[in-house]
């Protein structure tokens, strides 16, 4: 049985799969969940210095087939926003390469990306 959203259409992340990976300077946690047979969503919810922002798990944010599809979709946004947000905070460059790096091995290696995010 799969689970159902709420009257505003999201679901809870009571049942969801975390991924989570943090620094001094930042911090992100991607919710992943199966909703129906094929079908999966997932959140992002982020922290990069004073700045953040956080999303609920809805139908309305997409819908993806695989697990790693969902989870990849919102680890690509959060590094592109870590890059512009670090980058447009002039944070001095030895705060930057560990972002930096981390989008390196992901743009090479969409799969193994799970690796770095397993609590």
């Amino acid at each position: 049985m799969f689970p159902s959203p709420n009257k505003n259409g999201v679901f809870s992340k009571d049942f969801s799969e975390e991924f989570c990976i943090g620094s001094d300077i930042a911090c992100v946690l991607v919710y992943t969940l199966q909703v129906a047979e094929n079908e999966w969503v997932s959140s992002l919810s982020y922290r990069i210095g004073d700045e953040g922002s956080s999303d609920g798990l809805a139908r309305n944010r997409g819908v993806f087939s695989e697990k790693q599809e969902a989870l990849q979709i919102r680890l690509d946004k959060f590094i592109e926003i870590a890059i512009r947000v670090i980058e447009s905070k002039q944070y001095p460059d030895r705060k930057k390469k560990p972002w930096i790096s981390i989008k390196k091995k992901l743009d090479t290696d969409k799969f193994t990306q799970l690796d770095l995010f397993k609590k």
